[in-house]
C-alpha cells in the first residue's frame, strides 16, 4: 500500500536504546524514546541494526538485505523448519476423497 509507513520504535535503557518493536503502520502501546521512519526491508531485519541516538547502523558481522534477498531467505528458513517439524512427511502425497 502506498501510504503504509515503516516504524522502528527504541527504549533507552541504562544510557542505551534498545529495540522495542518493529512494523508497519504500527502505533506504540508504551512509551518509546525514539521512533525511526525506515524502509519495508530496514524494519524487516531491525534485529541486525544498532542506534546510538543519532544513527541507525548495521551491527558488525550482519548484513543487510534487499527486499528480494530477505524474502527468499525468509523462505528458505520456512521450508528448513517445516521439513525439521514434519519429517514423516516429506514425500508422502495425502489422497483426498471428495
Amino acid at each position: 500500500m502506498e501510504n503504509d509507513q515503516w516504524l522502528i520504535f527504541y527504549k533507552l535503557v541504562n544510557g542505551k536504546y534498545q529495540l522495542h518493536q518493529a512494523g508497519k503502520n504500527i502505533i506504540p502501546t508504551d512509551v518509546v524514546d525514539k521512533v525511526l521512519p525506515v524502509e519495508e526491508h530496514v524494519a524487516m531485519q531491525a534485529e541486525k541494526l544498532t542506534f546510538d541516538g543519532e544513527k541507525l547502523k548495521v551491527e558488525v558481522g550482519q548484513k543487510l538485505l534487499s527486499m528480494a534477498d530477505y524474502r527468499k531467505a525468509e523462505a528458505q528458513n520456512r521450508q528448513k523448519l517445516m521439513k525439521e517439524m514434519y519429517p514423516a512427511n516429506q514425500n508422502k502425497v495425502v489422497k483426498v476423497e471428495l
